[in-house]
């Protein structure tokens, strides 16, 4: 039961990274925001994502650390984003 649970948390957890928050580091594992929020951190210069210019980390290193999670999120924030532009 343990070991389903914690297969369980992990797949959320992975999920849950894929979606863009904008006013925190996107990487669930990234340890240097916990303490403060990121725009302490890097002084309101987060490194944000050029693709859908929605999901923000606190560094570059986050920021490729999480890429392969971000990358299907990515592509239907673009999607959106172009259907937005497109129906004006």
């Amino acid at each position: 039961a343990r070991a389903e649970l914690a297969a369980q948390l992990r797949a959320f957890g992975d999920a849950a990274c894929a979606i863009p928050v904008p006013d925190f580091c996107n990487n669930p594992d990234c340890v240097t925001a916990r303490g403060q929020s990121e725009a302490e951190l890097v002084l309101g210069r987060s490194c944000m994502c050029g693709g859908c210019r929605v999901a923000r980390y606190c560094g570059r290193a986050c920021q490729r650390a999480v890429w392969a999670q971000h990358k299907p999120a990515c592509k239907a924030q673009r999607l959106r984003q172009q259907q937005v532009v497109g129906a004006d």
